[in-house]
């Protein structure tokens, strides 16, 4: 048996025993007599790997009601499943629980899992607590659970500080690390930095032509090198991830008919998917051709893609800021999974052509539909609300979003929230929010309440508003 070898059970597994049961409803309603911790394992680890966390997080609930008691395998199984859940959160924080209540906490591979487990679900505290929880940091798996944690959150700085005090610690990295650190370079615009891990991955012979080699093609392409990225480009086996991080590096490089040229060739080659669509429709923005995005469009209804959530949220958004909102809404409506990106593109297309009731409309649904809206989403509400004049509901959305799911607020939206008072003709209000913004001496905010005083005539606040600006 794999596990009396300490052999983790793997996708593989999960076919042979979905074959050898015969059916997954079978053992979900007990009908198969030949149940094992094997078979509970390998099929938790087998839909977390395919990317069906509620599926194994029942199957882990239907474990339990069974009387099998987990092991430390079922909790790694069940904590990759955690992360690709509904209420990940939630999964993730009650699994870590269980695991100390069993026992399993000090293990390595376990502390592993709930580093990454943690790190997937966006609670970088409750990563950063197991990490500084673990005694043994000689184990390379830590590092990268917590390195790509802080990458995957975007939080680069920490994860580029982490490989540098893991290389200190005489941990060698392994392509996973590398990975990261590439990630991470192209989300600090790192370009120096990543060269320097590129020699590093070159004269420590890491294999280039694999996935490590994409990897650096990417960090190229997303710092806008766009002659290194050629230059990696050549030596690859060209699979679909090479092909789209090239047409990203011409999008982001701002070359967007060389991008459509390079997806032309691509085609004869290998197909595109979701992220390929998705780059070549900020190529057709940025060239004003929608008559192409709705090439491209057609191509991604035909190869089955259109519903996928981010090429469904590119095509709201292209075809919005194009002004075709009738198309925008007909995605939107076609999506098989509503996500806040795609929520938040719809309410966005709705706002900027001037659809308020069905902008509002959308925002409520949202709400409705159980997701929060983010920092971005509520600029875009509150930079809505003061084109509209709608006072009320700026205000009633900024108090209720700041005050139950942010301790500080952005600059961003206080400055759109100013605009909206003095616009509305509450000078006075506008003032006293400057006085409570968490830098009341911004100069931006202050700016803003002097422009708009001159605009509406306010003589005497603009003038003493013009001391603030000059301090």
């Amino acid at each position: 048996m794999q596990q009396c070898e300490n052999i983790c059970p793997n996708a593989y597994t999960f076919v042979a025993i979905v074959k050898a049961c015969g059916s997954i409803p079978d053992l979900m309603k007990g009908r198969i007599v030949h149940r094992s911790l094997v078979t509970w394992n390998s099929m938790i680890a087998g839909y977390a790997q395919h990317g069906h966390g509620d599926k194994a997080m029942h199957i882990f609930q239907c474990m339990l009601q069974n009387g099998e008691p987990p092991d430390k395998v079922t909790f790694i199984g069940a904590l990759k499943a955690s992360s690709v859940a509904q209420q990940s959160y939630a999964l993730c924080r009650q699994l870590h629980t269980f695991i100390v209540e069993m026992g399993y906490d000090k293990d390595e591979f376990v502390q592993s899992s709930i580093i990454d487990g943690y790190g997937k679900c966006g609670d970088l505290v409750g990563a950063w607590k197991e990490f500084d929880c673990v005694q043994d940091k000689s184990i390379l798996t830590i590092w990268n659970a917590m390195i790509t944690g802080c990458c995957s959150q975007g939080c680069f700085e920490d994860g580029f500080h982490l490989f540098v005090i893991m290389q200190d610690s005489n941990i060698i990295p392994d392509v996973v690390t590398l990975m990261s650190i590439l990630k991470a370079c192209a989300g600090l615009d790192a370009l120096d930095d990543g060269r320097i891990i590129h020699v590093f991955i070159v004269e420590h012979l890491y294999d280039v032509k694999s996935q490590l080699g994409n990897a650096i093609l990417d960090m190229y392409a997303k710092c806008k090198s766009v002659f290194d990225a050629a230059k990696v480009f050549e030596i690859l086996q060209k699979d679909v991830v090479t092909w789209t991080a090239m047409i990203g590096a011409y999008v982001s490089s701002g070359n967007d008919t060389l991008a459509l040229q390079h997806f032309q060739h691509m085609q004869e080659h290998v197909e595109p998917n979701e992220i390929t669509y998705t780059n070549v429709l900020k190529a057709c923005f940025s060239l004003a051709s929608i008559e192409d995005a709705k090439l491209i469009h057609s191509a991604a209804v035909s190869r089955g893609l259109e519903t996928e959530t981010l090429l469904g949220g590119a095509l709201v958004d292209l075809y919005s800021k194009c002004g075709s909102i009738e198309d925008a809404s007909n995605v939107f409506a076609n999506s098989s999974k509503r996500t806040l990106v795609i929520w938040s593109s719809m309410f966005a297309g709705f706002a900027m052509n001037g659809h308020h009731g069905l902008a509002w409309k959308c925002f409520q649904d949202m709400q409705s539909d159980g997701f929060q809206p983010d920092c971005i989403t509520v600029l875009c509400l509150l930079s809505a609300c003061s084109q509209w004049g709608s006072i009320e509901e700026g205000l009633k959305n900024f108090e209720s979003t700041f005050q139950g799911h942010f301790a500080d607020s952005w600059m961003e939206h206080y400055t759109c929230l100013l605009d909206l008072l003095v616009k509305a003709g509450f000078p006075k209000e506008a003032k006293g929010l400057v006085k409570t913004m968490p830098s009341p001496s911004d100069s931006i905010a202050w700016m803003t309440f002097l422009h708009n005083c001159q605009i509406y005539g306010d003589a005497e606040r603009a003038y003493k508003c013009f001391g603030h600006v000059g301090r």
